[in-house]
């Protein structure tokens, strides 16, 4: 497991350095562990941060991203896993955090992505996202999803929650 956890590292490090072009194939390796029922969430895990890294490096103007809408499809269930089980918190995390960083590449803004038990997680009461409690006992990786997260959202980029404008 622990060699696998390494593989899966490092080959999101590789999709990193790769050209835009050649990192479609990279991603359907990376998420292929998210569809493996065998697959443990060490994995997962590894697989999750990769892709997330990944996601964040497009930066503010990603334009069109090949492999966006499939890692949004994969994903999206990930969201809302720690809602049910809160041993996945950081997997739920680095689920949005991948959605947010990749909000600027849909040009509906996710609309018809996410549905209303995603939204709700962002909207309505305290939930694993949103306590603060929770984000001020948080680690460093969790840390960084909320910030990818809630830039997003704050920034307008994922329609049906309201923005700092709002």
């Amino acid at each position: 497991e622990d060699t696998r956890c390494l593989a899966t590292a490092t080959l999101g490090v590789i999709a990193l350095a790769a050209p835009a072009q050649d990192r479609d194939a990279l991603v359907q390796e990376l998420l292929k562990p998210l569809a493996d029922k065998k697959a443990t969430d060490r994995i997962r895990l590894a697989s999750l941060e990769s892709l997330s890294k990944l996601a964040s490096s497009l930066g503010d103007s990603p334009g069109s991203v090949p492999w966006a809408a499939n890692l949004l499809d994969k994903v999206v269930p990930v969201a809302t896993l720690a809602d049910k089980k809160p041993v996945h918190r950081l997997q739920s995390l680095l689920a949005w955090a991948c959605i947010a960083s990749l909000a600027p590449t849909q040009s509906d803004g996710l609309v018809g992505k996410l549905k209303k038990e995603e939204l709700k997680i962002l909207k309505d009461d305290t939930s694993f996202v949103n306590s603060t409690a929770t984000i001020l006992k948080a680690p460093m990786a969790e840390n960084a999803s909320q910030a990818q997260l809630w830039r997003a959202v704050l920034g307008g980029r994922i329609a049906g929650v309201p923005t700092s404008v709002d």
